[in-house]
C-alpha cells in the first residue's frame, strides 16, 4: 500500500516535470523566442 502511494508521487511529480523539459527541447529546436511569462517559467524550471 505505502509502496503504490510512494510510486504514484513520484509518477505525479516526474511527468509535468518530463513534460516540461520536452517542452523546452522543442521550444529550442524550433527557435522559439522565450520572452513570454510561459517561456520564461519553463527557462527558469529546467536551467540546471
Amino acid at each position: 500500500m505505502f509502496n503504490e502511494a510512494l510510486l504514484f508521487l513520484i509518477d505525479a511529480l516526474l511527468q509535468p516535470f518530463a513534460a516540461v523539459l520536452l517542452f523546452r527541447f522543442h521550444a529550442v529546436w524550433l527557435r522559439v523566442p522565450m520572452r513570454n511569462p510561459l517561456g520564461e517559467f519553463v527557462m527558469a524550471i529546467t536551467d540546471f
